[in-house]
């Protein structure tokens, strides 16, 4: 594969993301009942103001590169990939997912800042041989319990390029995904997307655009106030004046 010259990154610094912490600590909670464990020790609900998702232990790395080696073949061989079938097969698998999809991402950003330009390029294909997956899925995935955290962290930590087809997808579904329990956390992230004057950028702004069009709807929905109140905290003053008027 080939760039003829590489996307701005984005802002490399995610916020909290205590939904995350919480459905991992589920599944390790699970994990240690079913080995038996004791509960001493610290769990990652105990990790909140490290401000960080938990680091991949070598383990979890291994199976990731694994994940991401799989994508790439099925890519190279223009075959059907599983990184989908495994984001909704169960808590576990999710994660797994969501771990080769940090993964993939910090390879670009550190091919990136090395100007490793090949390396990059293998990056950035890998990182879209796990995306196909999910063409055509966005708006079945934020209605999955398990699959929708892949989508919001695909919105929270991924280049906006990459996102493109996400934002495409929630084209005309904005509104509703504003009000959904699971999709209301992609569309916050979006705001993330705005204001940077690239086509997909734009395309951001325009899914955007559609739920501020609905504010005064969305005031009295619980979900979509969580939203509004993204809009409030945005960097991008009209958001903020849209959603105060």
């Amino acid at each position: 594969p080939g760039m003829a010259e590489p996307p701005e990154p984005p802002a490399w610094v995610p916020q909290v993301d205590e939904d995350f912490i919480d459905y991992t600590a589920a599944s390790q909670g699970r994990r240690r009942k079913k080995r038996g464990a004791g509960v001493d020790g610290p769990t990652l609900v105990e990790q909140r103001n490290h401000n960080t998702r938990s680091p991949a232990q070598p383990a979890d790395e291994k199976r990731s590169l694994q994940v991401i080696e799989e994508a790439r073949q099925s890519a190279l061989e223009e075959r059907p990939g599983k990184v989908w079938d495994l984001a909704r097969r169960d808590r576990e698998s999710s994660i797994l997912v969501q771990k080769a999809f940090e993964v993939a991402i910090s390879q670009i950003q550190q091919a990136w800042d090395q100007q490793e330009w090949e390396r990059y390029d293998w990056a950035v294909f890998d990182a879209q041989a796990m995306l196909r997956d999910f063409s055509g899925h966005v708006v079945d995935a934020l209605k999955h319990h398990h699959a929708n955290h892949v989508i919001k962290l695909l919105a929270e930590i991924a280049p906006t390029e990459l996102i493109s087809f996400i934002v495409e997808e929630l084209t005309g579904q904005a509104v509703w995904a504003a009000k959904h329990c699971y999709g209301c956390r992609t569309v916050l992230r979006l705001v993330r997307h705005c204001g940077h004057g690239s086509p997909a950028s734009e395309a951001a702004e325009a899914v955007i655009d559609e739920v501020l069009h609905e504010a005064e709807e969305l005031c009295s929905d619980e979900f979509g106030r969580f939203v509004l109140e993204e809009f409030l905290t945005s960097h991008i003053p009209v958001h903020r004046r849209r959603v105060a008027e």
